[in-house]
């Protein structure tokens, strides 16, 4: 378990809540999205904990992705289930700065990787999650971004 803080300057208040099931990375690792719903305007947190040692997938006691989302209006985590990001992608670490994510126009931005090409490689790819409408998707780039050596 760890422990987070939202911070509003303009109305200097801090909320801390707890976040559930933070990994070890030694199977699975963390990752964590922060956005603004545009119609209820509430903030929201996005949870993502995924396998990153493939070797151990048969051993691995969960499904290799689980998404929970906190939202500020009810101060409590829920999963999501459905429409989750394809197992073979993974996300792009660099510690100590962590993971590479932005958040524009309700939409969560992360740098991965698809460890799922034909010729065994792997190739740098964009995954989203739309935070209104709680949906994942992927944004392929050019050849010469996609195939840019990556840093995980």
């Amino acid at each position: 378990m760890g422990k987070a803080s939202l911070w509003n300057p303009t109305i200097r208040n801090t909320v801390e809540f707890v976040v559930p099931n933070v990994a070890n990375r030694e199977t699975y690792e963390t990752i964590i999205g922060f956005g603004v719903c545009h119609e209820t305007n509430d903030p929201m947190i996005v949870k993502v904990t995924h396998i990153v040692n493939w070797t151990d997938m048969e051993t691995a006691s969960c499904i290799p992705w689980q998404v929970e989302v906190f939202t500020l209006s009810t101060e409590a985590w829920r999963r999501l289930g459905g429409n989750l990001p394809r197992k073979l992608a993974g996300f792009q670490f660099d510690p100590p700065d962590g993971f590479c994510s932005v958040s524009i126009d309700g939409v969560i931005y992360w740098l991965a990787t698809d460890r799922n090409m034909m010729d065994g490689g792997s190739c740098n790819l964009i995954i989203s999650y739309d935070i209104t409408s709680e949906v994942f998707g992927e944004v392929n780039l050019r050849n010469r971004l996609a195939y840019f050596p990556s840093r995980h």
